[in-house]
Order: C-alpha cells, then sequence, then structure tokens
C-alpha cells in the first residue's frame, strides 16, 4: 500500500497564478502537502481560477482580503511590474504571524519588507524553475531573520515535494536566477539546436528531439551522480581526432562557453535591476 504523505495543517493561499504559481499549486496538489479545503487563490483572471479551482478542488477567494485573512502561508508569484500593486492591497490585512513566500525575480526581501510598512515580518524568497511541474525543479531559498526554525523547516518540506533545494544567502539570488531560474530556457535553446541540426542532416526531428533530450538527461545525471567535474566528464567523451573532439572545436571556436557565460551575466545583472526599477516605482 502507498504510504500517503503528512499533510501540513497550514492554510495555503497564492497570489498570481501564472506559470511558476501553477507549477507550485499542483506539485503541492500531487504531493498532498496541504488539504485541498485549506487552500485557497487569487488571480484577476476569474475564468482560468475557475477552471483550475474545479480541477482541483480547491477554493477561490473573492479578493486579496479574503485570501490573506483565511491563510497563513502566502505565496506571492507575480509579475515585478505587478508586486507593488499587490503588496499595496494586502498590507492593510496583514499580520506579523503570517508567512509571505515570494516568486517575484529582483525583489529583495528589504524591499518588500519596506514596502508593506512592516518590521520584523516573515519573509521567505524562494527562486524556482518551471520543472517543478514535474517534481523536478531546482528551488533556492532565502530567509528574513524572523523566519523560525520550525517555519523553515515547513517551507522546506514544502519545496522538497518540487525537486532540489537549497537555502543560500539572499546576496547570490540574482545570479541563481540567472542559472537555475532561466536555465530551463537555456537548456530548450540547446536541445531545439540539437533535434534541427539532425533534421539539417537527414534525421526525422521527432528522433532527433528523442536523441537530443535523452542525452541531456543522461548527462545531467552522469555528473550528479558520478560527483565528477564536467571537464573530466566531457573529456571521456572525447576521443583524439575524433567526430565529439571535431564538434568542441566548432563549438569553442564559436565561442559557446563565453555566450553562455555572458547569458547569465546579463541575466544577473537584469534581476539586480529588477529589484531597483520595482522599489522606485512603488515608492512613488
Amino acid at each position: 500500500m502507498k504510504k500517503q504523505m503528512l499533510k501540513f495543517d497550514h492554510k495555503f493561499g497564492i497570489i498570481g497564478i501564472g506559470n511558476i504559481g501553477y507549477s507550485i499549486l499542483k506539485s503541492t496538489i500531487n504531493n498532498n502537502v496541504f488539504s485541498n479545503k485549506n487552500i485557497f487563490i487569487y488571480d484577476l483572471d476569474v475564468e482560468k481560477i475557475g477552471v483550475i479551482s474545479k480541477e482541483f478542488k480547491i477554493n477561490i477567494a473573492k479578493n486579496v482580503k479574503e485570501l490573506i485573512e483565511k491563510t497563513d502561508i502566502i505565496l506571492i508569484a507575480v509579475k515585478p511590474n505587478n508586486l507593488n500593486v499587490v503588496l499595496e492591497s494586502i498590507k492593510k490585512y496583514f499580520s506579523l504571524n503570517k508567512i509571505i513566500i515570494s516568486t517575484v525575480a529582483g525583489a529583495k526581501i528589504s524591499s518588500i519588507s519596506d514596502n508593506l510598512e512592516f518590521d520584523k515580518l516573515k519573509i521567505v524568497r524562494i527562486m524556482p524553475n518551471t520543472p517543478i511541474l514535474i517534481n523536478e525543479g531546482m528551488i533556492a531559498i532565502s530567509y528574513s531573520r524572523e523566519v523560525s526554525k520550525t517555519e523553515k523547516n515547513i517551507v522546506e518540506n514544502l519545496f522538497k515535494k518540487c525537486g532540489e533545494i537549497t537555502v543560500i544567502d539572499e546576496k547570490y539570488m540574482d545570479i541563481v536566477t540567472a542559472i537555475s531560474g532561466s536555465g530551463p530556457a537555456y537548456m530548450f535553446l540547446i536541445l531545439e539546436a540539437l533535434a534541427n541540426a539532425g533534421v539539417k542532416n537527414g534525421l526525422d526531428y521527432k528522433t532527433s528531439l528523442k536523441l537530443a533530450v535523452q542525452t541531456m538527461s543522461g548527462s545531467s545525471k552522469m555528473v550528479k551522480e558520478l560527483n565528477e567535474h564536467p571537464a573530466i566528464l566531457k573529456d571521456r567523451v572525447t576521443s583524439p581526432g575524433g567526430t565529439t573532439a571535431e564538434g568542441l572545436f566548432v563549438l569553442e571556436k564559436n565561442n559557446l562557453r563565453s555566450s553562455i557565460m555572458e547569458a547569465v551575466t546579463s541575466a544577473c545583472n537584469k534581476s539586480q535591476n529588477l529589484d531597483k526599477k520595482w522599489y522606485i516605482f512603488s515608492s512613488v
């Protein structure tokens, strides 16, 4: 008999049911983290959340006030340019015993606290990525000082069901955003390019994509399970004068390595600037 996971007694609310909000919601429900009756969602797209509510048999909050009052763990999963509107709408109903979890790229814990005009708030900043939808996500977590050890355990147990977690100092969150938050897009681009190369050389797309996907998946698992440096594993594939050496030569010649590093650095800078732009805008 399959062992049933213990559900948290807490009431969980989600503001913003976009890709990340929906993925976290689906993962928590699939993994039996909260009782469905204890989950409340709110989004401006009434039609969308109506469909989601029926799909998962969960509650729709008719407004932000109801969601805040009926939940004690609140996930904010909106776009950065919508964050100030959300915080302005919830601060009049908020209380210090509640936990805010923010997925908003670039929004610092201090900026959220200042905007809510509360001291000593329990704020958790996370950076998940979209593979959480299939419980294969990477979730980085930072805490405000007010979050207790027990509350940290609750948060970490929640997201452990979604994939791998790592607890980091918040000062590293922008580079984490650039690597793992944006990373799936880089991986999908590489997969698309590999599959297209197969088609260019006469292979059908379905087979090309299957080859590329399994190759990326298997290579990632090798790094993880063998715990060896990627360069060592790369050299094991590369025979002198062979096909792999030829392919690597072209990639190095076309600056693949530096292009990826520059892309991550640029994304990191963008994340840093998001907080400045959002915070300035929200303070006007």
